[in-house]
Order: C-alpha cells, then sequence, then structure tokens
C-alpha cells in the first residue's frame, strides 16, 4: 500500500468522505513526491491545517487521527455519525481560516437589526427588493465570506446551509457555506440570510457552526423548526431583512390559481413590497403549504442568477485576496467550491 493510499483510509475511518478526501490531495502527488521526506511532511501539514487535524496524529501513522478545535457544532435535521460531524465541522473551520485570513481583517458586527440592512440597501437601489447579489454584498460588508460547497466531507448532501465560527487572532471570524443545488436563486439567498441571522444574533461563537437542512421547496416538514427558538430567530431576521417584516405572510386568495397567476400577481406586487417576486412565491408557498403551485411559478418568474452556486463561488473569488493563498490552497479551494 502507498503512503497516500494509507493516508486516505486513515482520513475515510475519521469520518471524511472517500472522493472529498482524494479532491483534497495535490493534483501533482506521484510516488516520487511520496518519496521525498520533505515533500510528504508538507502534504501532511497542508492537509492538517485545512481539515483543522492535529498534526502531530496526523505525523504518526499509528495514531488515531484527532481533529483539533471543532468547538460545540449543532446539527439540524441532519443524522450522521459522530465521526462524521466532527470531520464536517472540522472542514468547516478549516476553510473559514482559509478564507477569512484572505480577507482584510475590519472589526465591525454585523447589526442585529436587519432593518437597518434592509433600509440601506434599498436606498441604494430602489424598490425592487433584495436578491442573491444583495445578501452577498451584506456578507462581504461585514468580511463574511460565502461559499456553495461542490465536495462534500462527509453525507451532508441534504445539507442546506451553514454557519461557522472560527477564532483568528483572540476574535471570532464567520463563513456561510450553502451545498443544496437549488431550482432557483431565491432559495439560495434565503438560506444565507438565514446563516447571517445566526451570526448576527450570536449563535454561532468561537469555534461552533450550525449544520442545518432548511426548506424552501414542496419536499421536508415545513414544521421542522416551530420548536427551535434559534431557527425561529434566524427565520425571522432573514424575513425581516428579505422583505420588511419578520413575520412575513402571503395569503392570497389562489385556491383555483396557476402558476402563470401566481407569477404574475408576485411579479406585480414585488417592486410595490420592496420584496424579490420569486422569493414572494416561496413566501406564498410557506404561508399556505402550496408548495406544487408556487416552485412551478418560479420557473413563469425566470432567475437572473442561474446558476445560482456558480454566482456566490465567483463572488467569492472577487472578495478575497488569492494572492493570500498558496497555490495548494488555491487548488483545494477550486475542488471544494468550483465556479
Amino acid at each position: 500500500m502507498s503512503k497516500t493510499d494509507a493516508l486516505v483510509g486513515r482520513l475515510v475511518d475519521a469520518g471524511f468522505g472517500n472522493d472529498f478526501v482524494i479532491r483534497c490531495l495535490p493534483d501533482w502527488l506521484d510516488s516520487e513526491s511520496e518519496a521525498s521526506e520533505s515533500v510528504w511532511l508538507q502534504v501532511q501539514l497542508d492537509l492538517a491545517q485545512r481539515l483543522s487535524i492535529d498534526p502531530y496524529s496526523l505525523l504518526d501513522p499509528r495514531s488515531p487521527l484527532k481533529l483539533s478545535g471543532v468547538g460545540t457544532p449543532r446539527f439540524k435535521h441532519l443524522t450522521l455519525t459522530d465521526r462524521e460531524q466532527a470531520a464536517v465541522c472540522a472542514f468547516a473551520h478549516g476553510l473559514t481560516r482559509m478564507l477569512v485570513s484572505s480577507m482584510p481583517d475590519v472589526d465591525q458586527a454585523l447589526p442585529t437589526s436587519p432593518a437597518t440592512l434592509r433600509s440601506a440597501l434599498l436606498a441604494n437601489k430602489g424598490s425592487h427588493g433584495i436578491g442573491l447579489g444583495e445578501v452577498l454584498q451584506i456578507a462581504y460588508a461585514f468580511n463574511i465570506p460565502v461559499a456553495h460547497l461542490t465536495v462534500y466531507p462527509a453525507r451532508i448532501q441534504g445539507m442546506a446551509a451553514m454557519a461557522s465560527s472560527t477564532i483568528i487572532r483572540s476574535r471570532a471570524r464567520h463563513a456561510v457555506f450553502t451545498a443544496r443545488r437549488v431550482s432557483h436563486s431565491a432559495q439560495l439567498t434565503f438560506y444565507i440570510a438565514h446563516e447571517l441571522g445566526h451570526i448576527a444574533l450570536g449563535h454561532v461563537n468561537g469555534n461552533d457552526a450550525i449544520v442545518e437542512d432548511l426548506d424552501t421547496s414542496a419536499e421536508g416538514d415545513q414544521n421542522q423548526s416551530s420548536t427551535d427558538d434559534e431557527e425561529l430567530a434566524a427565520d425571522r431576521y432573514a424575513l425581516e431583512l428579505l422583505t420588511g417584516s419578520p413575520e412575513f405572510h402571503v395569503t392570497h386568495a389562489l385556491s383555483a390559481g396557476s402558476p402563470a397567476e401566481l407569477a404574475r400577481v408576485a411579479i406585480e406586487a414585488g417592486p410595490i413590497l420592496g420584496v424579490d417576486p420569486a422569493l414572494l412565491a416561496l413566501c406564498f408557498a410557506r404561508s399556505t403549504n402550496k408548495w406544487g403551485l408556487a416552485m412551478a411559478s418560479l420557473r413563469k418568474i425566470g432567475d437572473p442568477n442561474r446558476p445560482a452556486g456558480r454566482i456566490v463561488n465567483q463572488a467569492l473569488r472577487s472578495q478575497i485576496e488569492v494572492g493570500e493563498l498558496s497555490h495548494e490552497e488555491v487548488s483545494y479551494l477550486d475542488a471544494v467550491a468550483s465556479v
């Protein structure tokens, strides 16, 4: 067995997915690289940093891997083994550290009042609502990187989004990660706004993380967060930011309506209310449970931000200082959050 095969096996045993581990390895790694003690040492140290692994445990092939600084993660509506949970959080903290280290270190906290942010954005862009570009603008105004994951450290394909925190120079820095492939960018807009709510309200500090499944589609239990105070608060934050009301409801009588009719009403009402029409359709579904009708209407409304995940990752690269990252770190970012 080669050194690389043995290393992959140890990481898989620690909870990381096999395909994910292979994508994390440098593309130039070969038998000649393995034979060089200095090169092989650097490969291991780089992996330890990216995946929040105690380097001493990684360098000793007889030692079980120890994940460092993973805090107290909370998993909402996702079923993972303890090892997989630790691996997911170790990955998130490693990626958070890498991204925030390549951004300005500005000590400016995200406001706890989303109304302040909404007023500022609408004053600048008129009354057309807050969409994906605007929530990304908010995140980067407060030095919070946002990445859409295209490779997963474990079985988290069902994850919608994650808010991660890590300590750098005695201060908590945050990042938001999304993972689910969405039908419309308005869904991703809500995910990001929801995670920003967790950050603004102090739900993630130190080396914490919140990893969750969120529903903005017909699949899943729409009442899943009704007894979770943190989730209710983050939902209210997102709704107030995106609509102006923390308890926004759309109950227009469309019992016999069609997707085209809902799309028409949303397009007409959106500018009046200062709410993105696609989000209006999703809020209608949230209020009435008519998800099939709403999801079909999104196709009629259209989406200027397709594919949404790629736009998120393109924005990420425009905001970080890529020159602050090594070649291996850039390759790693291209693997886990490709454009």
